[in-house]
């Protein structure tokens, strides 16, 4: 019995350190696919200065208390259909790696300790 509880408890370890380590990877990619599409407006550190805002319409900071306050799914519609003045980037960019930038801004640029949501939870519902 002992050892069934020590092996379980190793196990949980494991996974959480496999999950740790796959939201990091995530966190990177996010990164990578901001720096490629969302950075010409909403710039660096998500505060709507990219090099484009202004000429359209600038976007809301990250850190607005307004867009701090919206849910993983929200970002991730809005990267998706689109909002006002931001088209919707469904064609341009996975589904997956949309989700890698909503992980990326929500850790990132709003400093938030852990994502509301994971693409399974949302696909699985």
């Amino acid at each position: 019995m002992k050892r069934k509880l020590l092996f379980l408890f190793a196990l949980s370890i494991m996974l959480m350190s496999i999950q740790a380590w796959a939201a990091q990877g995530n966190k990177e990619n996010g990164k990578t696919i901001y720096d490629k599409k969302c950075w010409w407006c909403h710039g660096d550190k998500g505060a709507g200065d990219g090099p484009v805002a202004g000429k359209y319409a600038t976007p809301r900071p990250f850190s607005d208390p307004y867009m701090n306050a919206r849910t993983a799914g929200h970002i991730y519609h809005v990267v998706s259909r689109g909002n006002f003045v931001m088209p919707s980037y469904a064609t341009q960019i996975e589904p997956q790696d949309r989700w890698k930038i909503v992980h990326y801004v929500e850790q990132e640029l709003q400093k938030k300790s852990q994502p509301r949501a994971t693409s399974e939870e949302v696909v699985s519902q």
